[in-house]
Order: structure tokens, then sequence, then C-alpha cells
């Protein structure tokens, strides 16, 4: 296979371009931080710290929600009865309900 290096006669970009182009976005020079600030959720929201399992406790049961959450919190919202929205600070991520502990996204 053969690299070119430049466009196409109808100006468009080559397999080599585009390689390229990858590679050099892959890194940021603005500082990201290795973690998130502190979450605030509004003060009715029951906040729920993640486990290093990807698991919540909710009562006397364990839940699994998501293991690149270990050590956030989460938010749960009651928006009927026994049924809870799960936020990730303003995202809806899952709900669920007492009555199966049963999480849908």
């Amino acid at each position: 296979m053969r690299s070119v290096a430049s466009t196409t006669r109808c100006g468009h970009t080559t397999r080599w371009e585009v390689r390229h182009r990858h590679h050099a976005y892959r890194t940021s020079p603005r500082p990201f931080p290795s973690r998130l600030p502190p979450i605030e959720y509004p003060g009715h929201y029951l906040v729920k710290r993640i486990t290093s399992g990807g698991t919540f406790r909710f009562g006397r049961r364990l839940l699994f929600l998501a293991t690149p959450l270990e050590g956030y919190d989460v938010g749960l919202d009651e928006v009927e009865d026994g049924v809870w929205s799960i936020y990730f600070c303003q995202v809806l991520i899952a709900r669920f309900t007492e009555q199966d502990h049963i999480i849908r996204s």
C-alpha cells in the first residue's frame, strides 16, 4: 500500500491525511481534570455514592449501575410512587421501580 501525502486533483482527502489528522488530534494541549468537581443535586433528590463495583445501596438492596461512575454521586428523584429516575449531573441515565429493583435505561 502506497502512502500519498497530498490531496487528489478533485480536492478529496487521502487516507494518509486522515490517519495523520487522527493522530494529531489524539492529545490535547488543554488541561483536563482527572476528576469532576463535586456534583450538586436539588435538595429533594436522594444522593447515592457509586462504589468501586459500580453499585449503590437502595434500602437493603445493592443495585448495579455502572463502573465508570465509581466514586461519583448520582441523584435519585422519585417521579411517581415507587418509580425513581437516576441522574448523573443533569443527565437522566436510568429509571427503576422499588417493586422489582430493575434498572432500565
